[in-house]
């Protein structure tokens, strides 16, 4: 199974289904500087615990800041515990914004 999709990737996925939960992995602070529209703040920290419940019967997509550290570890958690395929968000926040940028670039350009 793939583990990890690309910003691009998660949007189209997020059109198709209504049910993908976006779980951001950072810290609440990381979370509130700057997040994906839509997502949820559930820092890395949760998972661990016994008795963290990962959301079931949803595709699960765990952004970080990179992408491939904390949310790869989130996504993995997720995946062990069934009930749910979760993936992690290549290149993270980051690259996300990134892409955002760059649309939104070619967006104003095409409109003037």
């Amino acid at each position: 199974m793939k583990k990890c999709i690309t910003p691009v990737e998660m949007q189209q996925l997020r059109n198709s289904i209504d049910d993908v939960v976006v779980m951001d992995v950072r810290t609440p602070e990381e979370y509130n500087e700057f997040h994906i529209p839509g997502s949820m703040n559930v820092p890395l920290a949760l998972f661990k615990l016994e008795s963290f419940q990962p959301p079931t019967g949803v595709v699960v997509v765990t952004v970080c800041n990179g992408g491939g550290g904390r949310s790869e570890l989130a996504a993995d958690l997720v995946n062990l515990a069934g009930g749910s395929p979760a993936f992690y968000l290549d290149g993270g926040i980051r690259r996300w914004q990134r892409e955002q940028e760059l649309s939104d670039g070619l967006l104003h350009v095409q409109h003037v």
